[in-house]
C-alpha cells in the first residue's frame, strides 16, 4: 500500500515498463482533517506491506464499488460505517500522525517557488521560463532550480511538463484533436506531445483517447 499526502508530486508509472495495475483511493483532505479533529495529517512512511492494513483498505474499496458497508449484521448502506473504518485505518500510529497546527504542514521553502507554482498552475502552456522567474526573484537559475527541487522533489522542467501533459489529457478527454491539444498546451508539435505523453504515461495519446468513455 502506497501512501501519499495531497499536493505531493508523484508519478504513477513503474520505473521500468512492465505489466501492473493498481487501485487509487482519493480522500478529500479537509473533510478527513475535520473528521479526525486535526489541522493536517502526515504519513509516517510511504509504503506498508502489513497484511491486516492491506486487507482493510481492500475492504474499503470494495464497499465503495458495491455501495454497501460490511457490518456485524450483514450489509448496510455505505456511510457512517465506512467512515468509521477509514478513520480507524488512518488513526493507527504506524500509518499516520497528526499535524497539530497548520504551520507544521510542509510548505515550499521560498517565495520564488510559491510564485513559480502559482504561475505554472494558472498558465501551464504560456507561463514564464525558469530564467525569467528566477530573475524576477533576484536569483540565479541554478539557485532557483535547487530550491525548487528541494521543495517539490523534482526539477522545474519535470514539474511543468507534468502540468502540460495533464492539461493535454483534459483536452483529449473533452474530444479535442491531438494536434490542437498539443498546440494549446505549448508543445512544439503533435509529435512532441506524443513522445512526452508515451514516456510519461506508458501509452500513446491515441491509445489514451480510445480508452476514454464514449462522449454523448
Amino acid at each position: 500500500m502506497v501512501l501519499i499526502e495531497p499536493g505531493v508530486w508523484h508519478a504513477c508509472n513503474p520505473a521500468q515498463a512492465t505489466r501492473w495495475s493498481y487501485r487509487m483511493l482519493y480522500i478529500q483532505a479537509d473533510w478527513l482533517h475535520a473528521q479526525l479533529g486535526v489541522a493536517g495529517l502526515r504519513f509516517t512512511r510511504r509504503t506498508t506491506h502489513a497484511t491486516d492494513t492491506r486487507q482493510l483498505l481492500h475492504a474499503l474499496c470494495q464497499q465503495l464499488e458495491t455501495g454497501h458497508a460490511s457490518t456485524s449484521h450483514g450489509t448496510a448502506p455505505i456511510g457512517s460505517e465506512w467512515t468509521a473504518q477509514l478513520l480507524h485505518l488512518l488513526s493507527q500510529p504506524a500509518i499516520a500522525e497528526p499535524l497539530l497546527t497548520a504551520s507544521q504542514a510542509p510548505q515550499p521553502e521560498t517565495a520564488a517557488v510559491l510564485h513559480a507554482l502559482e504561475q505554472w498552475h494558472q498558465h501551464p502552456d504560456t507561463a514564464p521560463s525558469v530564467q525569467t522567474l528566477a530573475q524576477a526573484q533576484g536569483m540565479s537559475a541554478s539557485r532557483f532550480i535547487r530550491h525548487f527541487k528541494t521543495a517539490t522533489g523534482v526539477t522545474p522542467g519535470a514539474y511543468r511538463l507534468n502540468l502540460r501533459l495533464n492539461g493535454a489529457r483534459r483536452l483529449l478527454a473533452q474530444g479535442m484533436p491531438l494536434a490542437e491539444a498539443a498546440h494549446a498546451m505549448g508543445f512544439a508539435d503533435q509529435s512532441h506531445l506524443q513522445r512526452a505523453f508515451k514516456s510519461h504515461h506508458a501509452l500513446t495519446p491515441g491509445r489514451y483517447a480510445q480508452g476514454l468513455p464514449a462522449r454523448m
